[in-house]
């Protein structure tokens, strides 16, 4: 027998179900969106994977001169006229043989500079740094101070943002064992 025993009702039921999906499709909203447009800003660097590298063959510098407190760095940017039009400049990391690391941002027309972490063409009588595009090869000299450089990564740039992918990454050699001067 049943005495005054009542459930609820199918309405109510019904709005609390509703309510329920919508606290959670709106939790799951307030994570998906952030995560969805930090994902595409990030897809801008994704088709700049290998636009830069270092050319060994060509003019090959990819040194450095300990006495001199110099490093040289030779990139090669592919043919892309589309990617090419992105790029604002590169950004080196020059690793140290103590593992310690120097970032060198290098834009197109940007006044040169022998101060220390400087970065200038290899034709010392350049005014101005000139960014490798669309297949060219252009070589950089560095002032690293008396760092020992010993790895060389490369990172493209993008309306001034570093992508987080590097580009390449080569081992520097001295400059005397290959026979350059650098100027």
């Amino acid at each position: 027998m049943m005495i005054n025993k009542r459930g609820i009702s199918t309405i109510i039921a019904t709005v609390l179900v509703l309510l329920l999906t919508i606290v959670a499709a709106s939790m799951l909203f307030g994570f998906v969106v952030p995560f969805v447009k930090n994902s595409l800003d990030s897809g801008d660097c994704i088709k700049t994977l290998e636009y830069f590298s270092f050319d060994n063959e060509i003019a090959g510098y990819n040194c450095y001169n300990y006495s001199a407190g110099l490093a040289a760095v030779t990139i090669k940017a592919k043919d892309n006229q589309k990617i090419s039009e992105d790029i604002n400049g590169l950004s080196l990391l020059l690793i140290t043989d103590t593992e310690d690391s120097i970032k060198i941002n290098i834009n197109d027309n940007a006044a040169v500079s022998n101060a220390l972490n400087g970065a200038r063409m290899i034709d010392a009588n350049a005014e101005a740094t000139i960014l490798a595009k669309n297949g060219e090869i252009r070589t950089y000299v560095i002032n690293t101070g008396l760092n020992l450089i010993k790895t060389a990564e490369v990172y493209p740039v993008l309306k001034g943002k570093t992508c987080e992918g590097k580009n390449d990454e080569i081992e520097l050699v001295s400059c005397e064992s290959k026979g350059l001067n650098l100027p």
